[in-house]
């Protein structure tokens, strides 16, 4: 049956079901502005649009208006909406410390915004560091991984060391800092980061 939701069938099925309007030939002016506005939409949409139409109207002629509102609902009705957890290019964390309100010691907060501009912007007003542990972001990559270069050995075993004790990393790493995964220079850098 969806074989046949076509432009075509679809206009044939719109004379049919208002058969006592006045429809003429190939040139007649209602025809015309029929398959101009109606031609290029999605015709399966629009099959359902017409039924819908019909149901809800007495008239003799079908009104380009409604059939459009009808197919509009329907359009949202069906559209793609992405579910599941959020791919982690598009996760943007900020970490901040801010007074504890029972005892005013420094305490640790990390937040997540819907994308990196408002990261940005809320970082810079409570003094705090973004980070994103994607790898669509090469300049960042690049300064995790210069930040981890740049640390002292000892510190870099000792805080990679944590990190397999707390379970957090538990394959072997590589040699090579730089072959390192994002996952592990990321958990590796906001150590560092929060011990200076």
């Amino acid at each position: 049956m969806q074989d046949e939701r076509t432009w075509e069938h679809n206009e044939i099925r719109i004379r049919q079901m208002w058969s006592r309007a006045d429809w003429g030939d190939e040139n007649n002016e209602l025809r015309k502005m029929f398959k101009k506005q109606l031609r290029g939409l999605n015709q399966v949409y629009l099959y359902d649009a017409i039924d819908d139409h019909k149901m809800s109207s007495a008239s003799w002629t079908p009104e380009i208006s409604q059939i459009l509102k009808a197919y509009g609902k329907i359009e949202e009705a069906r559209r793609f909406r992405p579910s599941g957890a959020t791919p982690a290019s598009a996760k943007w964390w900020v970490d901040f410390e801010r007074p504890s309100k029972h005892t005013g010691l420094p305490y640790k907060f990390s937040t997540d915004c819907p994308d990196r501009t408002t990261a940005e912007s809320y970082a810079k007003q409570v003094g705090g560091r973004v980070r994103n542990h994607s790898q669509e972001d090469p300049a960042q990559d690049d300064g995790l991984l210069n930040l981890i270069l740049s640390t002292p050995r000892e510190i870099v075993r000792s805080v990679v060391n944590a990190l397999r004790a707390e379970k957090y990393i538990v394959s072997p790493l590589p040699a090579n800092i730089s072959e390192w995964n994002q996952s592990a220079i990321g958990m590796v850098a906001h150590r560092i980061q929060v011990a200076k």
